[in-house]
């Protein structure tokens, strides 16, 4: 027969497919027209020939003609694709076919026309054979999509239940309908787990509708910090990282404890600002700083001592989370953490940047720059102030005018000593194991702008702080023979004897006096009647 005849031929089949009078005849007919021409007809639905034969309910004739080569990919139809028909239908021995023969199919897709919709429906986002399969009610069709596709993606969850894998493959409507019918209690819990380490926002907030009791999940670990411990893992993915606000909220909502304390090192806010420096795409940074308004905002306490809080504990025998270290404030956390970063970062601005974007939001929320706590880690024996924190951490980020100047207008106080040291005696202690820890035989860098910006620190100390200052540096370092500290160590206390001798002018005298009277607190200083260049002349600018 003619290919202008193909019109003809569909005809014949497509009776043959309604009538299910098997492939012989259809055999017959396929000889007599062009392959591509038949496969390329359309109704005036855009439909083709496997469409009618999925509508037709033919498992039959599907397999033969996807076996014989005919509508196999990369061919793709106009609208619907044929597994997402098949899902709608609830068809599921169709379903299975397609899936051997067509597996690429099992994907989102946008444009969808169905038998019983009048016009082509485009969706904003992708919309997969599951979501589709849930959305009409078939629940075979549901657990075969499952069985086939989840389970082939993630064997090692296998033995999973629905509930589980609907919320691996990321359908909330499928989630939403599995919850309508009868589900096993620990399969709810471990897809509330799923969710959190994927950051499903919508389908954890349908779990969590349910009001189970989420105690048993995670190892008895807090959710804010298995979502922020789980957004550090290597495969979580941009998306993963846009939805981290969207679950927050969830948690938020669902009256999840902003300051539960135990176990001991899972602070949520302390989890969350030790995993936000993305050191290797900055830009998912904006994420972490979105979460971290909104835990301020449901009053998370940016000044806990989870330092203290574990030691009490681990008096009581309870054991700490290993993962993390525990922190004495937000302000030591976010210093600490870049301290750990920074030499992943391409750029040390970066650094800066996320400091001063944190604290800005931290100091809204009145973090305290005065709070004293330990340094580093737990292995550390050095306290101290943020200002000390700084100190130890810009060994290895640089001294910063801008990131002081910020701490110092919110108060900082660099005549406090924690220990028996000031902020300088910190900086010049890890400088010095800092500079002895690199091989004699490589360049040490220029740290002299580090060293004279840190000193910087004297014009806002007190005589007595900074005679003190010296006597901790020459007892610690004054007899130190190391060649390779030489210069330093001349540097330093030749500008801790000027600082110490040297007399302020009575301009800067009588701005320093303001400014320890007003409590060190910017917002006081500008609401002094004062014209803005004596305002400027009291803040501290480094």
């Amino acid at each position: 027969m003619a290919s202008d005849n193909v019109a003809a031929v569909v005809k014949e089949c497509l009776a043959i497919v309604k009538k299910k009078e098997g492939c012989n005849k259809l055999k017959l007919l396929l000889g007599m027209c062009n392959r591509e021409q038949f496969i390329q007809w359309k109704d005036e639905k855009q439909m083709d020939v496997l469409h009618h034969t999925i509508l037709s309910n033919n498992p039959e004739v599907v397999e033969y003609l996807l076996t014989h080569g005919y509508f196999v990919r990369p061919f793709e139809p106009e609208v619907s694709p044929y597994i997402h028909l098949a899902a709608y239908l609830g068809f599921r021995t169709i379903i299975n076919i397609l899936l051997t023969h067509r597996p690429g199919d099992n994907r989102p897709s946008k444009n969808l026309k169905f038998p019983d919709e009048s016009s082509s429906s485009r969706h904003v986002s992708g919309v997969t054979p599951l979501d589709v399969a849930a959305s009409a009610g078939h629940l075979e069709s549901i657990h075969l999509i499952l069985n086939q596709c989840v389970i082939k993606a993630y064997p090692e969850h296998a033995k999973c239940g629905y509930l589980s894998l609907a919320t691996l493959a990321g359908s909330s409507k499928a989630v939403n309908f599995l919850l309508s019918q009868k589900y096993d209690k620990k399969d709810l819990l471990r897809a509330v787990e799923f969710s959190i380490s994927g950051a499903r926002s919508e389908i954890l907030d349908s779990l969590l509708g349910t009001g189970v009791n989420t105690c048993e999940v995670m190892r008895g670990t807090n959710l804010y910090h298995a979502l922020y411990t789980n957004s550090a893992l290597k495969g979580f993915g941009r998306e993963g990282y846009k939805r981290l606000p969207d679950v927050t909220s969830v948690l938020i909502k669902y009256h999840h404890d902003v300051n539960t304390k135990s176990p001991c090192n899972t602070y949520p806010l302390y989890s969350l600002l030790r995993n936000s420096l993305c050191a290797h795409d900055y830009i998912n940074t904006q994420y972490y700083l979105a979460c971290l308004k909104l835990l301020l905002k449901a009053n998370t306490n940016p000044n806990f001592d989870e330092v203290r809080y574990e030691k009490v504990m681990q008096k009581k025998g309870n054991k700490s989370i290993v993962g993390r270290p525990a922190f004495s404030s937000a302000l030591h956390c976010l210093l600490d953490t870049v301290e750990i970063y920074a030499s992943y970062l391409d750029s040390k601005a970066l650094a800066v940047k996320f400091i001063t974007e944190c604290s800005d939001v931290l100091f809204r929320f009145d973090a305290d720059v005065h709070q004293v706590g330990r340094l580093g880690d737990n292995k550390s024996t050095l306290s101290g102030s943020v200002l000390h924190q700084y100190a130890k951490s810009s060994v290895k980020l640089g001294v910063d005018a801008a990131v002081l100047k910020v701490f110092l207008r919110q108060g900082a106080n660099p005549d406090i000593k924690a220990k028996g040291k000031y902020c300088i005696n910190v900086f010049t202690d890890s400088l010095f194991v800092s500079i002895l820890a690199v091989p004699s035989h490589k360049t040490q860098p220029d740290r002299t702008a580090d060293i004279d910006s840190m000193l910087d620190l004297c014009r806002y100390m007190s005589a007595k702080s900074i005679q003190e200052t010296l006597q901790v540096f020459n007892h610690e370092h004054g007899r130190n023979n190391a060649y390779r500290l030489k210069s330093q160590i001349a540097r330093i206390k030749s500008k801790l004897v000027e600082y110490s001798k040297s007399v302020a002018p009575l301009q800067r005298i009588c701005a320093n006096y303001i400014w320890q009277r007003c409590g060190r607190n910017a917002n006081n200083i500008h609401s002094l009647p004062l014209k803005i260049r004596y305002k400027t002349e009291i803040l501290p600018i480094v």
